[in-house]
């Protein structure tokens, strides 16, 4: 028997028990009841619980056939990762696992990528962010600043410093990058003074000029670099960076609408870079 069946079966006890100690316990009649009330009375309650029986049969039947929910099984959650990781391997999204934080740049370690990249920009753009979120960008700049203080003759600080406030506009919203740039640009004119072949330190120089607004003017101070930069490029060997030079220089060129001497510096490059893609993309272009 099922726990609802049991159920049914204690409730029609339990009525048919009620319904006897409550008939036993009525007062006593002063006028006794005759046998046919009493016949009578049980039957009333016969009646009562058969119909409470059947009812509890009833849903005892609905119960049985309606389908049973398995308990929930327990899984293992290191059994479900391992089937996501499998999953993802299989499809090629690798591993479910997000990368390990790496631990900020300490002082000692911020001061060592400044050695090692010196003062290239390209190089520096890639440090600086590392940089920054440690917290150490006053403190390097500061760094830098000292260095180039302290002996304004010495072409390789200025420069380096200079490309440190360049590589901190990156960070800084328009409005608050013009004080950086005209320091970085000080900074160039002194290594220039120090050292008027520091190639670093002149295409940096030309490169910060051209992205200045039109209206300064600072294009064709950029353009004069540029020049006096190719020239000394072309008395001695090519180096890989030169190409540069050639790019900046028809570019802009090519946004003063002068097309005549945009064409001249992309075929000036093209004859130390002959196989160069960019350079033969930016003079092909000219025509259009």
């Amino acid at each position: 028997m099922n726990s609802m069946s049991i159920c049914a079966a204690a409730l029609v006890t339990a009525a048919a028990t009620a319904g006897a100690v409550s008939w036993w316990i009525r007062p006593v009649e002063a006028t006794p009841a005759s046998t046919v009330d009493l016949e009578a009375r049980f039957v009333e309650i016969e009646g009562r619980l058969r119909d409470l029986g059947q009812r509890l049969e009833q849903a005892d039947r609905l119960q049985t056939a309606a389908p049973q929910r398995a308990a929930a099984e327990v899984v293992d959650p290191a059994v479900i990762d391992a089937a996501v990781a499998r999953y993802l391997a299989a499809n090629g999204k690798g591993s479910t696992k997000p990368p390990a934080a790496t631990a900020p740049l300490t002082r000692e370690q911020a001061l060592a990528k400044l050695a090692e990249v010196g003062g290239r920009v390209d190089r520096l753009n890639e440090v600086w962010p590392e940089i920054v979120k440690a917290g150490l960008e006053e403190a390097m700049l500061t760094h830098l600043r000292g260095l180039a203080d302290a002996d304004p003759r010495d072409a390789v600080a200025q420069y380096q410093y200079g490309s440190a406030l360049i590589a901190s506009l990156q960070d800084k919203p328009t409005t608050k990058q013009g004080p950086a740039a005209m320091a970085a640009d000080a900074a160039f004119d002194r290594a220039l003074e120090a050292d008027p072949e520091h190639w670093g330190a002149r295409f940096t120089k030309a490169t910060s000029l051209s992205f200045w607004p039109k209206i300064t003017g600072k294009h064709v101070e950029a353009i004069k670099h540029f020049e006096i930069l190719a020239q000394q490029q072309e008395r001695g060997a090519a180096q890989p960076q030169h190409v540069q030079t050639y790019l900046y220089l028809g570019n802009l060129h090519a946004a003063n609408g002068d097309k005549v001497k945009a064409e001249a510096a992309y075929e000036r490059g093209l004859r130390w870079f002959p196989d160069h893609a960019e350079l033969k993309k930016q003079r092909a272009g000219i025509g259009k």
